[in-house]
């Protein structure tokens, strides 16, 4: 089980801070500040539906979903909305989203609880 703090520790790297370093590139600079109820949804979420990235480790189907379905990797999904609808028609595959924004990240990790997603994570 990944710890509270380990995970609201990490999601400062998924973002731009004015004046900081930037560890992952983005093109736009956006805040990377949750708002309380970002980081309930965060931390009531993350667990079931994110995946930090951990290059010893192997990104497949069934690494990620315990299934052997097709994988589609989603690249920017930006708030998330078409990878929420994609995920849900198509149970048969599995998804894992890629964003460097925050409030998308916030966005499709809610939803995906609203939704019962099982095929769709969020790294």
């Amino acid at each position: 089980m990944i710890e509270e703090n380990e995970i609201l520790e990490k999601l400062k790297l998924v973002e731009v801070r004015t004046g900081k370093d930037r560890t992952i590139k983005s093109y736009v600079l956006r805040n990377n500040l949750l708002s309380e109820e970002g980081r309930e949804i965060v931390l009531s979420t993350f667990p079931e539906f994110g995946v930090f990235f951990d290059k010893d480790k192997k990104l497949s189907s069934q690494c990620l979903f315990n299934n052997d379905l097709p994988l589609i990797l989603e690249i920017g999904f930006g708030m998330g909305a078409s990878t929420q609808i994609v995920a849900e028609q198509n149970p048969d595959t599995n998804y894992l989203g890629l964003e460097v924004y925050l409030e998308g990240v916030v966005r499709l990790l809610r939803d995906s609880k609203r939704r019962e997603l099982k095929n769709l994570k969020i790294m």
